[in-house]
């Protein structure tokens, strides 16, 4: 799964494939841990959810909890069937915004 995470405050954007090779909080917190202050407020995940995803509902729990475990505030979450972004690369599985509104 592949995760494009924004940080509405600095504006600033990166990519992380989450896989079964390591935990998804251990993998989060690693990619993340020198491009974003903790605790982030504010977030909203978007999951997308087409015919060709393969995303079960443990992916979203093991997903949801990690984002948590690492950022630590309250998430919203959603499936969309298309990306929100849709400039962004068509391989992106989902998309999480801290910070923002």
């Amino acid at each position: 799964m592949k995760l494009k995470i924004t940080d509405a405050i600095s504006g600033q954007s990166l990519f992380v494939t989450l896989d079964d090779n390591q935990s998804y909080a251990e993998a989060l917190h690693n990619h993340t841990k020198e491009f974003i202050s903790v605790p982030a407020t504010h977030m909203r995940l978007w999951l997308v959810g087409n015919k060709s995803s393969n995303l079960e509902l443990k992916d979203i729990y093991r997903i949801c909890g990690a984002i948590q475990a690492v950022f630590g505030d309250s998430l919203v979450w959603d499936i969309t069937s298309a990306s929100p972004f849709p400039e962004d690369p068509q391989d992106i599985d989902g998309y999480l915004l801290l910070n923002g509104k």
